[in-house]
Formats: structure tokens, sequence, C-alpha cells
């Protein structure tokens, strides 16, 4: 995966980690809110409050960690340098920041001019984000394989989410109901879910679990007819309630297959690395790709069962499946871009990446985000269980915080003075 790449390619290195490093805080603060806010509130998934947390989530940790590593990965994976990648970050990171948070707030709080607030920050932050980036993706890439592929997809998939959740969001803000709301919601979480998330993770993953855990690559078939497919039914059930009519079902049900599908084939390649030592990285990738099954198994039945099952849905894929696999690959990022970094910059005294974070700590971390996932699943059943929840996201997401705080700082402790991996930090 990293093979090849020279430090004139790869941005400096705070470009994406101060997306990395914002990303805990908003799980955090998602827990503060919990344990302030009433439970009962929580107990609908339209409530505000409920949407409140679910963007803090979604948008504020899963989609700050997605942009970081994109704009660390695209040079990475398709040779091409970013223009003025300090200054793009610097805006888009703002931007998606304060955005994110009065949004966050906006929803809380049922304020109109927050959420006005967040509607033209994070519609300036994303914009942004895909114009600079976007360009390079599309025009700039000059072998095309499998992930760069998926990659695409998914940011196409990322300008649907964007655009729908603009609406969305300025309907809420406006305090307007339309007819084709439903329509547009699920079109929002379908493009968010299926597009952007799964089809980002199904590229990445294509060139990190080989790269970083010495596996055998994923079945041809499966990159290349697999994620066409995915991607051509996805779009049919995109468009059929809009254009088409009629019964949806059974093209979400494919791309539960396929998903289901993906995960077994991780599982499996992990299962049969070629470096026997398990980490916890390894733990959240099989706890991952585990829910995913699950979540797909689930999605599989529930036309069958006699309860609704969306809110476990939500929970086992943005959850169980995003969350977790974000908290392993954080964890084998940021001490590789170190160590990557410092080489550049000629320091050879410098910690393996084992040794950068210490392995008691992410082990701890892991049983509270494992902790907290159950608390929030029994907060379903019982609302007053969100309580615990809270405390449960706030003090795991505070690890990782801490956990990955340290391991940057690796970076700068080290680093020679007046020197940085690019010999200048400067666009």
């Amino acid at each position: 995966m990293f093979q090849g790449i020279s430090l004139d390619q790869a941005p400096p290195f705070s470009v994406p980690v101060r997306f990395f490093l914002t990303a805990p805080l908003f799980l955090m603060l998602s827990g503060v809110l919990m344990l302030l806010g009433d439970p009962s509130a929580l107990e609908s998934r339209w409530s505000y409050p409920s949407l409140a947390l679910v963007h803090a989530l979604t948008v504020g940790f899963g989609g700050m960690v997605m942009l970081g590593a994109l704009t660390q990965m695209l040079p990475v994976l398709a040779g091409v340098k970013l223009r003025s990648p300090l200054k793009l970050a610097r805006i888009v990171h703002s931007a998606l920041s304060f955005g994110t948070l009065a949004m966050i707030f906006g929803f809380w709080f049922s304020s109109v001019p927050l959420l006005f607030l967040a509607l033209g920050l994070l519609g300036a932050g994303f914009g942004l984000f895909l114009f600079g980036l976007g360009y390079e993706l599309f025009f700039r890439v000059a072998f095309v394989n499998s992930t760069i592929k998926a990659m695409r997809y998914a940011v196409v998939a990322l300008v649907l989410v964007v655009l729908s959740g603009g609406i969305m969001l300025g309907l809420h803000a406006l305090g307007i109901s339309v007819p084709w709301q439903m329509e547009m919601i699920q079109f929002h979480l379908k493009a968010g879910s299926f597009g952007w998330t799964f089809l980002l993770i199904l590229g990445v993953s294509f060139q990190v679990i080989p790269m970083f855990y010495v596996t055998q690559e994923y079945p041809l078939w499966l990159r290349e007819k697999g994620v066409k497919l995915f991607v051509g039914v996805l779009l049919l059930s995109l468009g059929m309630p809009w254009f088409l009519g009629g019964d949806e079902g059974w093209l979400l049900d494919i791309l539960a297959i396929l998903a289901i599908l993906w995960s077994a084939f991780t599982l499996k390649n992990l299962a049969s690395r070629k470096r026997a030592l398990a980490d916890t990285t390894i733990r959240y990738w099989q706890i991952s790709s585990l829910s995913l099954i699950l979540f797909g198994l689930l999605f599989l039945l529930s036309p069958y069962l006699s309860w609704d099952s969306s809110s476990w849905l939500f929970l086992l894929f943005a959850y169980g499946f995003g969350v977790s696999l974000i908290n392993g690959m954080l964890y084998k990022i940021i001490p590789f871009l170190v160590w990557f970094h410092l080489s550049g910059a000629g320091v050879f005294m410098i910690p393996s990446m084992r040794e950068m974070i210490e392995e008691k700590r992410m082990l701890l971390q892991l049983l509270l985000h494992l902790l907290a996932g159950i608390a929030l699943g029994a907060g379903m059943a019982q609302s007053l269980f969100f309580y615990p929840a809270g405390l449960l996201l706030l003090l795991s997401n505070g690890l990782l915080g801490y956990n990955l705080y340290k391991a940057s700082q690796i970076y700068y402790a080290n680093l020679p003075k007046g020197a940085d991996s690019n010999g200048m930090e400067k666009d």
C-alpha cells in the first residue's frame, strides 16, 4: 500500500492527523450530552436529541476520520500530490468542526439560527473538500485499480449524502414538512451507509488488510465484479423510489448479502494471516466484521419480525461496524505516519509502531468500547441505560483520544529542530 511513496507525494503530518485527533471529541461530547440530558428523549430515533447524537457519530466521528484518511490515502494510492494540502485541511477541518458542533447543538436545543449556521459551514466545508480532492481523484490519477474505483464511487455517494442532508437540514431549520420527506430520508440513509461509508471502507480494506496484517489478497471477482455489482444495485435502489416505483427491498437484500460476503472474506483473511501475532487492532477488525454480518442477517430477517429493528440496525452498522473499524484503523495509521515521516526526516532512533501506543491501554479502551455498545443496546429496551452508555462513551473515546495524542507527540518530540517530514510544513 505504501510501497514506493515519496515524501514529496505525502501531505504534511498535521494534515490528516488534525482530523484523526478531533474525531474522538465528538463521541465524548455525545457521552456528556447523554449524561446531562433526558434519556426518554432518546427513545424515538426521530427526536431532535437523537438526531444530534446520530450526527455526532456519523459526521463528527466517522466523517472526520474518513475525510482525514482520504487526504493521506489519495496521494499514497493514486500517486498524486494535493494542491495546498495544509490550507485545504485547515479550512475544511475548521468548517466541519464548527459546522458539526452547530448542527449538534442546533438539534439538541432546537435552535434555528444554529441549524442555519450548520448548513452554511458544513456546505462550505464539504464543498471545498469535494472540489479539492474530487478533481485529483477523477482527473489526475495515472493508475486506476479496484481501490481507486471504490474511492471514486464513495466520493460520488458523499456528494449525494451532502446534497440530501443539506436539503433536510434546511427543511428542519425552516420548519417545513414536505410529502417526499421520508423518501429523502431513506435516500440519505442508503447513500450514507451503503454508499459513502461501506464503499470507502471496502476500497481501503483491499489495500490495508494485506499490507498491515500480511494476508492474502481479496478475491479478484470481489474487488472487480463484486464492487461493480454493489454500485449498480445501490444506484438502482436510490433511484427506484423516485423514478420507477415498486418494492426495492430485494435490491437492499442484495447489498446486505454482498456486505456479509466481504465481512466473511475479511475474517478469513485475518484468520489465515502469515504473522500469527494478534493485537488489539485485529480484534477491532473482527468485531467490526462480525457486527456487519449481524447487521446483514438482521436486515434480511427484518421484514419477518414482529418488532421494529431499525434502531438495532443502526447500532450494528454505525457503532458495531463503523466505529469499531475506525478505532482499529486509527491505532494503525497514526503510528505508521509517525514512523514514516520521522524516517523521512532522517530520524533513525524511532520507537517501533507497536511501541508507540501501549497495548494495555488499547485493550482497556477496547473493553470500554464494547461495554458502551452493550449499554447503548440495553438503552433501547430501557432508556435509563443511556446514562451508563453516556459515561462509557465519554471514557472510551477519552482514552482513544489520549492514546492517539500520545502517539502523535512522538513525531513532534523526535523531529529535528526547524524541520518536518517534508522539509518544511507549509504548502
